[in-house]
This record gives structure tokens, sequence and C-alpha cells, in this order.
């Protein structure tokens, strides 16, 4: 059973698998995360793209990393880690 995020992907993008139109999928996939993003953020229909990922995640924007629900901002392998990427 996928998460219900993945669901609702599949649910919109499925059909584009099936038909292998590899294109058109990435295309509505990004319309779906968009989407999705903008209306969790609650910002505008206006906003897209860059725009829309800047004004969702900033630090202090609606969707920035340690809001609300299961968001810590440390990643799993550690700052040390991260530093020697």
């Amino acid at each position: 059973m996928l998460p219900p995020f993945e669901e609702e992907l599949l649910a919109d993008v499925g059909y584009l698998i099936d038909l292998e139109q590899w294109d058109h999928l990435v295309r509505q996939a990004v319309v779906f995360f968009e989407d999705r993003t903008r209306n969790r953020a609650g910002l505008s229909k206006a906003l897209v793209g860059v725009d829309l990922a800047a004004a969702a995640y900033k630090p202090g924007g609606p969707l920035a990393l340690g809001v609300g629900g299961n968001n810590d901002p440390t990643p799993p392998y550690g700052r040390r880690s991260q530093r020697a990427l």
C-alpha cells in the first residue's frame, strides 16, 4: 500500500506511466506537486516554479522545515557528514 501522497500522485498521472508518456508524466507530476504545495501553503495561484518554492519553503515560510508535523531539519546522516559531502 502506498502512502496517501503517492496514491494521489499515481491516481493523477498513472495513465501516463501506462502509456509511457515520460515527458508528459514529468510535466504533470510537477503540476501536481506545485498544486499541492500551493494549497498546503495557502499561496496565490500566480506563484509558480522557483517563486512558489521560495515562498513556501523559505525560513519562516508556511512549509519551512521544522514547521508543524514531523519535519526535523537535521538530515538523518547528521551535519558532520553533510559538510563532508
